[in-house]
């Protein structure tokens, strides 16, 4: 599963991240960013708001 749009907590700001993207596999987060291959059957959700 893909998040595209999200904005979030690293834990060492007080910020959000800009948007960005989240890779979900076997219910973990595998990527944050850019990093990460996503398979092409990934469900992907725009997570962004308005």
């Amino acid at each position: 599963m893909l998040f595209t749009g999200v904005r979030v907590f690293d834990g060492r700001s007080d910020e959000l991240t800009a948007p960005t993207r989240v890779l979900i596999t076997d219910g973990k987060i595998a990527a944050v960013g850019d990093n990460g291959d996503v398979p092409a059957d990934a469900l992907t959700i725009d997570a962004d708001g308005p």
